[in-house]
Parts: structure tokens; C-alpha cells; sequence
């Protein structure tokens, strides 16, 4: 994986989990999953940012007069930005559910048990 993609997926893993890539077990189910969603998330919020910052260039070549204010290339920067933002939107809920079965396969400290087993 790329370095940059790395760092991404560290900072989605950090900001969901507290985790980083480094901490997850690449042989166990529950962390392979959370990898890659994480991974995914991470590759969409990236495409996001790229995309706004090419809008916003974009937006500011027409105030300084040098673009025209209609264009494909701006058209399509704005679809693929609300692509990317979808399908951020469409990861949370897969990353919450990720997390929480990483959280309780990996519970430490005092386990609840039944006492009438």
C-alpha cells in the first residue's frame, strides 16, 4: 500500500477506533474487515479532497477571468466529489459496525459470565 494511503487509513482508523493499521492483526477476520473499510473510506475522503481542491481551482481561475464559468471538466470534478462524499456516506455505517465487532473481539480486562453454567 502507499505510503499516503497508509497515513489515511491510520488517520480514519484513529479518529474511529483510537487504533492504528499497525495494531490490527492481518490473520484475524474481524481486523481484516475493519482494515478494509477503513481502507476504502480512507481512498474516498482522499478522492474528496482531491476533487475540492480542484474545484476550488477551478472557481478561482474563473474569478481571475482566465476559465470560462462552464466547463466538463468542472461538471465532472463536481460529480466525482459527490460521488466520493457518497460513498463516504455509505461506509459509516459499515465502519461503525466494523469497529464495534473489533472492540468486542479484542475486549480486555474482567469477561461477564453466567453463573449458572
Amino acid at each position: 500500500m502507499p505510503e499516503n494511503r497508509f497515513n489515511s487509513t491510520d488517520k480514519v482508523l484513529t479518529e474511529v477506533a483510537d487504533i492504528t493499521c499497525a495494531e490490527l492483526d492481518d490473520t484475524h477476520p474481524v481486523d481484516i474487515v475493519l482494515k478494509v473499510i477503513a481502507e476504502n473510506f480512507a481512498h474516498h475522503h482522499d478522492a474528496a479532497e482531491r476533487f475540492a481542491a480542484s474545484i476550488s481551482r477551478y472557481l478561482h481561475g474563473v474569478a481571475d477571468g482566465n476559465r470560462h464559468l462552464f466547463s466538463l471538466a468542472s461538471c465532472s470534478d463536481s460529480g466525482n466529489y459527490d460521488a466520493a462524499i457518497a460513498s463516504m456516506q455509505a461506509l459509516r455505517e459499515p465502519l461503525s459496525a466494523a469497529v464495534y465487532a473489533y472492540r468486542q473481539a479484542h475486549r480486555t480486562g474482567p469477561q461477564e459470565t453466567n453463573a449458572a453454567t
